[in-house]
């Protein structure tokens, strides 16, 4: 059965993005032609759908594409065609290629920073903007775009995102609920007393008991000039964590720019779930976790297919199709109790098991509650209670700024606005 899935995603890739690439063939030619002639070496980044189409597509007699990175180590060594073998990107940083392509937008300004931060000197390009903003091949060979990565003035976002961290913490106090500033946004409090001047957004924890407390009170509670998002029937937002954000405001993601979601300027709030401190059972209840995040994600996401060969789109949407006979509320259920999972049997260690990061970190309760109030802009607010401990985990050495060139918005974004509502959501 595995055997026969694994055809049909492969199949569907192919067929789904195969067009894609196609329709920027000559350009993509062209480039890689001049990268060749100049003996420079070539990397794709990413094994999975849009690699696996691109190389089948592209490069089928591996004339072009000398690596294949993904950070998957349970693909590492296999061969994607007979000339693409797949290794991590620690194996990739040891012997570098001079050009590396990031196929999939979602995973760009991950990838990008990732590759920053191991000190990568080559030219990155994400695919994806190439061929959706019809970059000529020219531009590329003289070197006209050197980050794609469009920034943005942030200083009225923050504006957005104080004003919700406020809601949050009036509506923590008034019913005793403990939170804390999480992520980068508890580095900024430490370190700049406030946002970090190059992040795009702000995230908060709490840890599981407090987030279903939370849940409760906020819907009554918060203002109206605010919106709660959460997993539910007839939405698209297929997260485990919540988000309060500001009506009439725009924080538009090119990955999710045509959900059914809500697209505001937000505040992301983790749980923190119970968590073993064995590594093997940690590692097991991650893969579980993640397992129905995907589920969700195909469940309620299909990819948009232009053919109307009924074989295409069953293979490109194969997964989606399947996750049709699979009820919503079973998969919500199953999600919510894999990450409860030992709630109620293990008090010492605690992890935000939905975390964007891609190592899961954990971190002994005691570090985490009681929590801390530090100035953070105008205001004080929460961070964790051992925070040396928590951003160290985090960051490592969290008080040294990184370089001028490496101080980038994480996301990748279509439309910033602090006034202006992203067309198509409402509120009601």
């Amino acid at each position: 059965m595995m055997i026969i899935e694994n055809y049909i995603k492969k199949k569907g890739a192919i067929l789904q993005f195969g067009e894609y690439y196609l329709s920027y063939y000559k350009d993509l030619i062209d480039i890689l032609e001049y990268f060749k002639a100049k003996n420079l070496k070539v990397g794709i980044w990413g094994a999975g759908l849009k690699g696996t189409a691109f190389l089948n597509k592209i490069d089928k007699k591996g004339r072009y594409i000398d690596i294949v990175v993904d950070l998957n180590k349970s693909i590492y060594g296999t061969y994607i065609t007979p000339y693409h073998k797949v290794i991590g990107y620690k194996e990739f940083l040891l012997n570098p290629t001079d050009v590396i392509f990031i196929m999939n937008a979602a995973h760009y300004a991950d990838n990008y920073a990732l590759l920053k931060e191991n000190n990568y000197s080559g030219l990155i390009i994400d695919m994806d903007y190439l061929i959706e903003n019809k970059i000529s091949s020219s531009d590329i060979i003289n070197n006209k775009i050197k980050n794609s990565q469009q920034q943005f003035d942030l200083s009225k976002v923050h504006d957005v995102l104080l004003e919700i961290l406020k809601e949050v913490d009036r509506i923590c106090k008034k019913h005793n609920i403990t939170y804390f500033l999480s992520a980068g946004t508890a580095l900024g409090a430490v370190r700049h007393h406030g946002f970090i001047p190059w992040d795009d957004d702000a995230d908060i924890g709490m840890l599981r008991e407090d987030f279903e407390k939370f849940r409760k009170v906020v819907k009554e509670e918060l203002s109206s000039n605010f919106y709660f998002q959460t997993m539910r029937k007839g939405s698209d937002y297929y997260r485990a964590f919540d988000q309060i954000g500001k009506k009439n405001t725009s924080f538009v993601l090119e990955s999710t720019k045509n959900l059914k979601i809500y697209h505001g300027i937000h505040v992301d709030i983790f749980p923190f779930d119970y968590v073993s401190g064995e590594t093997y059972v940690r590692e097991k209840h991650v893969k579980e976790v993640q397992l129905y995040r995907k589920k969700l994600s195909s469940k309620l996401i299909p990819y948009n297919v232009n053919s109307r060969n009924l074989f295409h789109k069953f293979f490109i949407n194969y997964e989606y199709y399947k996750m049709k006979l699979v009820p919503y509320n079973y998969l919500h259920n199953k999600m919510e109790s894999a990450l409860k999972k030992y709630q109620g049997k293990e008090d010492i260690f605690v992890a935000d098991l939905l975390t964007h990061y891609k190592k899961i970190m954990y971190f002994k309760k005691i570090d985490i509650v009681p929590v801390k109030y530090v100035d953070f802009e105008d205001v004080k607010l929460p961070i964790p209670n051992n925070y040396h401990e928590y951003l160290t985990m985090m960051y490592g050495d969290y008080m040294v700024l990184p370089p001028e060139g490496k101080r980038n918005q994480r996301h990748k974004l279509i439309e910033i606005s602090a006034d202006k509502g992203y067309e198509g959501d409402n509120y009601l």
